[in-house]
């Protein structure tokens, strides 16, 4: 038995013992001192109110396995529906108790037992539940044991309810520092990718001259010396420019020269193809929509007009723009403001045109296909890109631009066309120009000892492919007005990954 101050050094321990497992053996041993019971079991609910065992000793101080509990649950019930400690000092003399598994199979005297609630509060659920009990061959439990132990059962309750919820700190902050450390490795990939976008950003800004310069339109011959002319003195101001000439000349190269060397430099240059869109998606792409104009207008949709005020906007194949749509365009030029389809409301913008067409537009307009007024508005400035075929001296200085610049990007050895494959080179009218050249030295990149010029013969397979890809751009911009101008939806009635379709869009010029 505990003298009175040994008891009071225990209930000071017990209040400051935040570790469960050796709380709970230390309560059922002091337990078991106090009351000379045989056996002590203490059971612990957890979050969801289920109740298990967690510790059980005897008088040895020996772990109790826990299949010598199983039938000793009667009391606990009782405790539990009366919500009220049970004290049986004879369980010969409990009708209801005495032939019951557990006092039979341990011949069992007596027990106690006491719910350990940690608020005053009795209603609430208790924290855990402490059981003890004693045989015919121990010293029997007493009415002043039970008193004992009721008085100690409110520090034992506090001190489970405390050391649980150390241990639910404990696990959290483990969590929290798991979280930390996932976060900081988030942090530092980002911080890492931030510095390489910013290194890039800042390697861009001082290249983009270059890149979209005149050093990158290359060319000796006297037609190009005379482009360069026109471009350098147009390019400071905002001026509409038409550039005309063949498919593969370059002139998305000169708008681009033009914008990101030009006072708009800081605002979006916005490119869209007019041959690659039917006239509804094609007024629907430049002006803008307002929900519920069409089938499939889901929602109100900016026009490329708006996603390039302040900047340029850069009307590729102008020349094959419907009438309706030149009408249109027409009235946007000389208003300066475009109003949405299906919308009343119209909005100001201010946008430089430069637009381009492979077709000879003043022909257009003698023959009536292409509107006299609107011609004039875009051939304020006009520029013309020579075809390779008409500057042949250019060729040399392109092949050796070219090679380094396609040796760079994929990392191989400088590799340029030599011997019969020079001559060939320099020998070929190159139908599709500029484009064409750089798309066949590529192949000599790529394919190296492998590559043979198939493509400069009887041009049978460039036309092969020509043909395929017409077919594939046919099918996408049918798709493409079928569902509206939605790209997403668009992408899924023809079959074809969202992302291949967005390169699609990207490489065939639908935007």
């Amino acid at each position: 038995m505990l003298s009175t101050e040994d008891l009071l050094t225990f209930l000071t321990a017990l209040s400051s013992e935040l570790k469960l497992d050796r709380l709970m053996r230390a309560v059922l041993d002091v337990s078991l001192t106090l009351t000379n019971a045989g056996r002590a079991f203490l059971l612990v609910f957890d979050d969801n109110g289920e109740m298990s065992l967690k510790a059980a000793l005897d008088s040895t101080r020996r772990a109790v396995p826990e299949g010598d509990f199983d039938g000793s649950t009667s009391i606990i019930r009782m405790v539990m529906q009366e919500r009220r400690p049970l004290y049986i000092e004879d369980f010969a003399l409990r009708t209801d108790l005495a032939s019951s598994e557990s006092v039979v199979r341990w011949n069992l005297k007596s027990a106690l037992c006491l719910p350990l609630h940690a608020h005053a509060d009795q209603t609430i659920n208790p924290v855990g539940i402490l059981y003890l009990d004693s045989s015919a061959q121990d010293d029997s439990m007493t009415n002043e044991h039970f008193q004992l132990m009721q008085t100690i059962a409110s520090f034992v309750a506090i001190s489970i309810a405390n050391a649980r919820l150390f241990e639910q700190v404990e696990r959290q902050q483990g969590e929290i520092a798991a979280l930390n450390q996932q976060l900081q490795k988030r942090v530092d990939i980002q911080a890492s990718n931030l510095e390489e976008m910013r290194l890039l950003l800042s390697e861009t800004q001082r290249e983009l001259g270059k890149t979209y310069g005149l050093g990158n339109i290359v060319g000796g011959s006297d037609a190009m010396l005379k482009v360069f002319k026109i471009l350098e003195k147009v390019v400071g101001t905002h001026a509409t420019v038409l550039i005309q000439g063949e498919s593969g000349t370059g002139k998305e190269l000169a708008a681009k020269y033009l914008h990101y060397n030009g006072p708009r430099a800081e605002k979006p240059l916005v490119t869209v193809n007019c041959s690659a869109l039917s006239e509804t998606l094609l007024e629907s792409e430049l002006f803008g929509h307002r929900k519920g104009a069409f089938t499939g207008a889901t929602q109100d949709r900016m026009g490329l007009f708006q996603v390039a005020d302040g900047g340029t906007l850069f009307l590729d194949e102008v020349g094959d723009m419907s009438s309706e749509m030149q009408k249109k365009l027409l009235r946007v030029l000389q208003e300066g403001e475009v109003r949405p389809v299906g919308g009343r409301e119209a909005q100001k913008v201010d946008v430089r045109i430069i637009s381009a067409t492979n077709r000879d537009l003043r022909s257009l307009v003698q023959d009536g296909v292409f509107r006299e007024d609107l011609f004039y508005r875009l051939n304020v400035i006009s520029v013309h890109l020579p075809s390779l075929r008409d500057r042949r001296s250019d060729l040399p200085l392109l092949i050796d631009y070219f090679t380094h610049r396609i040796s760079d990007e994929l990392e191989r050895p400088l590799r340029p066309p030599t011997g019969d494959i020079l001559d060939l080179f320099l020998g070929y009218d190159w139908p599709g120009n500029v484009r064409q050249l750089e798309n066949e030295l590529r192949r000599v990149f790529i394919l190296e000892s492998e590559y043979e010029p198939q493509q400069l013969g009887g041009m049978t397979k460039s036309v092969a492919d020509a043909e395929s890809v017409d077919l594939e751009k046919t099918a996408i911009l049918k798709a493409l007005e079928s569902a509206h101008g939605n790209k997403s939806k668009a992408a899924e009635l023809i079959g074809m990954p969202r992302r291949t379709f967005y390169r699609k869009l990207i490489r065939y010029g639908i935007y």
